[in-house]
């Protein structure tokens, strides 16, 4: 019952968002378009309100990325446009650019996923672990990586950080519990352990069958 109310719930955040980026920011977008042809109008005849215009240009034009912002949160992953490998991509690219650091997606080809709330799943985890690499284990170095097989999907992030302490791992700063608890609801097998470097390995292995593997899930420690 869970499971289905979390998928509802997901399915609900991925209409608003939709709603928002399609309909609002459509809309907003129309806004900028006749103001700036009011500009023009303005500047053709000299008047001095052709600043103010460009002023209201310039709060349309936040708001429209505000309103972009909000439904990317909502709504991440777009089945529909570049899926779960664009979502990632994405979140690597804002990673680079905010915490000045490589990050890195691997992915032998492109990875389809008819179930918008397995994908947004999959998608929480990976970044819930790339933040925690970047704000807790001061990585410098991120790798995804995403490979499917005929019947099951699988999905690493390493990092090159200081790691965390495994038997502390219920506090609020590594943000496990988040991960397992997306993990679960597809019925993966998250595993965190120690990388031979330093560093943190995170994998989560779920079946596209529906098949649950969350007893195989665990915590290593160093």
């Amino acid at each position: 019952m869970e499971k289905k109310l979390s998928s509802a719930n997901d399915s609900e955040r991925s209409k608003i968002g939709r709603d928002l980026h399609d309909g609002l920011g459509q809309h907003l977008a129309g806004i900028i378009f006749k103001c700036e042809i009011l500009k023009l109008q303005l500047e053709e005849k000299g008047l001095a309100e052709k600043n103010n215009m460009q002023e209201i240009i310039t709060l349309v034009s936040e708001s429209i990325n505000k309103t972009r912002d909000l439904a990317r949160g909502l709504c991440p992953v777009n089945i529909h446009e570049g899926g779960i490998v664009g979502a990632i991509k994405t979140l690597c690219k804002e990673t680079k650019e905010k915490y000045n650091l490589n990050c890195i997606l691997k992915t032998s080809k492109d990875i389809v996923m008819t179930s918008s709330s397995e994908a947004s799943n999959v998608y929480y985890i990976i970044r819930e672990a790339v933040n925690n690499a970047c704000k807790h284990g001061e990585a410098k170095n991120i790798i995804i990586t995403i490979d499917e097989d005929e019947k099951y999907l699988t999905l690493s992030i390493v990092d090159d950080g200081s790691g965390f302490d495994i038997t502390n791992h219920k506090g609020s700063g590594t943000g496990l519990s988040i991960m397992q608890y997306r993990s679960w609801i597809i019925g993966g097998a998250l595993t965190v352990q120690p990388a031979s470097g330093g560093g943190t390995i995170i994998t989560c292995r779920f079946s596209k069958s529906g098949e649950s593997l969350i007893e195989h899930s665990q915590v290593v420690s160093g």
